[in-house]
């Protein structure tokens, strides 16, 4: 079987080619094989291209609703996906927390009354504990 390379004149007939996955029509005597760059072609005989096209046409009546079938599952898997991932997006907003606890200790805004209450006995016990690190320094 002779072989032709991508661009190369070839008589009238088929072409395939397995390295890419290809199959050209060349419509006139020494017009050019326009295929995949890089691709080598085979001639296919006419008789032999009459006997598969019945075979080839059945097994894409066979195949093909498969083939929808699996588009269709894949297009919804990728638009549940898509949908999972806003949802989760949006719920991760909603839980996220905007109040900064230590925030609200610095501009003094954040103390209610009744911590204000408890200040002065932990400034007290503060002074304790300053007092009794100091002494055992001295003892120590």
């Amino acid at each position: 079987m002779t072989r032709y390379e991508n661009q190369d004149a070839a008589p009238y007939g088929l072409y395939f080619s397995t390295r890419p996955l290809d199959v050209r029509f060349v419509g006139a005597e020494g017009e050019r094989i326009d295929g995949v760059p890089g691709a080598t072609y085979r001639h296919v005989p006419t008789p032999l291209a009459v006997a598969l096209a019945p075979v080839l046409g059945g097994l894409f009546v066979i195949a093909f609703p498969f083939v929808i079938f699996a588009a269709a599952i894949t297009g919804v898997a990728r638009l549940l996906g898509v949908g999972a991932r806003e949802a989760a997006t949006s719920t991760a907003r909603v839980a996220t927390t905007r109040y900064a606890a230590s925030a609200a200790w610095i501009d003094g805004k954040g103390a209610g009354e009744a911590e204000d209450a408890e200040a002065p006995a932990a400034d007290a016990e503060l002074a304790d504990l300053e007092a009794e690190v100091a002494e055992r320094r001295e003892d120590g």
